[in-house]
């Protein structure tokens, strides 16, 4: 029986290895020239890793990709614990070093607040203690209770300000969903908040990059016997006599079962005919947005001990600073060694939206220090997980026999992510029926 599946992403490098295990003929099918997906990376000259175009990281809580890393013998992966924070407008007496790219992205009437355990919330000034009080006891409620059928049907922004209170709400949650969700903010569900939170503090990411990761999984595949078609973009997909044909570099291949790793929207485009219409016009609600990423070089670290960065202030001074139009400023190398990048420092700016703008550093001298190596821009990079969502996404199994979907949708109510992607590669091959 042969197997097709559309992209080399995590999710469809994990369905090839579990298939191939099971003797099943395989062939995966992307359409660029590496494997990897959104995880993927590139290598500049004098860097010993690759670096992501898109910032990523497991939780060592995490088991899926660790698995696929164990049994295909890949080295090891990178375990820390860095420190993430929030940025606000205003000062505050405990001030952590401030650069010049700092002050260009942020102005100097910010501060960092450190915010990854109970008693940084305890500690955090910015909210009157009783809302501190009230909001850790919803997070720990939250964090150790069970998940509830109910939260898929209820939002994230009224159960937060009747549960913590509305200033803990607008302070600590609802500037970073405006930040990743933009205008849908308030038909975002609690699932979604919900899974966040029983995550671990403890970050694994694997020796060399994901890049390096996903060339060892196809070396691997390679030598399990699975199909590789690299630079190989499916156009077309059709259903003759039962059987998925698919459309490569003008010839029609034909294969008994097929596995949708892209996001929906982009298999939507491919296919003529193969989903009943009902099925259809259900997938066609999903909606979108797109992940955009900027990547800075430079000899000195814009964050002098934060990792991750989340941009809670806004953009209300007379003069614009363009770090407070993003959502997150990731120093890779406050995470891992600066020595694997050439010694150069490596920072993330990013956000989600459908309307990418450009970036440049307009002032010559922190120009010259501070170099943009790499723009991304991915136009399906996260779905928006509303009520609805959770109605319309797809599910491994299709009303279609033989077509399945293992894509980042099914990781909801988990943020996507490349161990979610993983387990989505694992279960839609426990699935998909061999004989």
């Amino acid at each position: 029986m042969k197997v097709a599946i559309l992209g080399a992403g995590f999710s469809g490098l994990a369905a090839a290895y579990k298939l191939r295990q099971k003797g099943v003929e395989v062939y995966l099918f992307e359409k660029s020239a590496q494997a990897g997906g959104a995880a993927g990376g590139f290598r500049r000259p004098g860097w010993k890793w690759y670096l992501d175009y898109a910032y990523h990281h497991c939780f060592t809580n995490e088991k899926e990709i660790l698995e696929l890393a164990r049994e295909t013998g890949y080295p090891e992966f990178l375990v820390k614990h860095p420190e993430t924070a929030s940025l606000y407008s205003g000062k505050t007496n405990q001030e952590q070093p401030k650069g010049a790219f700092y002050e260009y992205l942020f102005g100097k009437n910010t501060s960092i607040h450190k915010l990854d355990s109970p008693l940084d919330l305890l500690r955090f000034g910015r909210l009157p203690l009783v809302d501190r009080i009230r909001t850790g006891v919803v997070l720990a409620a939250l964090k150790f209770g069970p998940k509830l059928a109910f939260y898929d049907r209820l939002l994230a922004k009224p159960f937060l300000t009747q549960t913590m209170g509305k200033r803990a709400n607008q302070t600590l949650w609802e500037p970073l969903f405006l930040k990743k969700f933009a205008g849908a903010y308030p038909k975002i569900n609690l699932a979604f908040f919900w899974a966040r939170l029983r995550r671990t503090p403890q970050l694994a990411y694997p020796t060399g990059g994901y890049q390096m990761f996903a060339n060892h999984l196809l070396k691997v595949l390679r030598k399990q016997g699975v199909k590789i078609r690299l630079k190989s973009e499916v156009s077309q997909i059709t259903l003759r006599k039962g059987q998925f044909v698919l459309k490569v570099k003008g010839k029609e291949l034909v294969f008994a079962r097929l596995v949708n790793t892209l996001q929906t929207p982009l298999f939507l485009q491919l296919e003529k005919g193969v989903l009943p219409r009902d099925y259809r016009q259900r997938l066609a609600k999903i909606k979108y947005l797109g992940a955009q990423n900027l990547i800075i070089a430079s000899r000195e670290k814009t964050l002098p001990r934060t990792y991750w960065l989340s941009i809670a202030a806004k953009n209300t001074a007379k003069k614009h600073f363009p770090g407070l139009d993003y959502m997150v400023l990731v120093q890779q190398t406050n995470f891992i060694p600066v020595r694997y990048y050439g010694n150069k420092h490596l920072l993330y700016l990013a956000t989600y939206t459908n309307r990418p703008g450009e970036f440049r550093i307009k002032d010559r001298k922190i120009a010259q220090k501070y170099e943009v190596v790499q723009k991304s821009y991915i136009k399906y990079g996260q779905p928006l997980y509303t009520p609805e969502f959770a109605r319309v996404k797809p599910d491994y199994l299709t009303p279609v026999p033989g077509l399945y979907f293992a894509n980042m949708e099914l990781t909801y109510p988990k943020d996507r992510g490349t161990n979610q992607a993983v387990s989505c590669g694992f279960r839609v091959a426990e699935k998909i029926r061999v004989f």
